[in-house]
């Protein structure tokens, strides 16, 4: 059982290596969350909740804030 760390998410967001799923784009679309509000999210978020089991990777839920301040998670 794998648990994602916040720290390895922030290295690989600021290294620009994340992969947008199409399932992703859409549903950030239909939010109407940009990718520098995920960004964001991720490099200032914390994990508040860990899914290790998740198929086929690991998951986690980060809370954070857009770029414009509005919480996003």
């Amino acid at each position: 059982m794998n648990k994602v760390q916040i720290e390895e998410i922030k290295r690989l967001c600021e290294q620009s290596k994340i992969k947008w799923s199409t399932h992703c784009l859409e549903r950030m679309q239909e939010r109407d969350i940009s990718r520098i509000d995920v960004k964001n999210c991720l490099l200032k978020g914390e994990i508040i909740e860990q899914y290790p089991d998740d198929f086929p990777h690991p998951s986690c839920l980060v809370f954070g804030y857009a770029a414009n301040n509005k919480v996003i998670h």
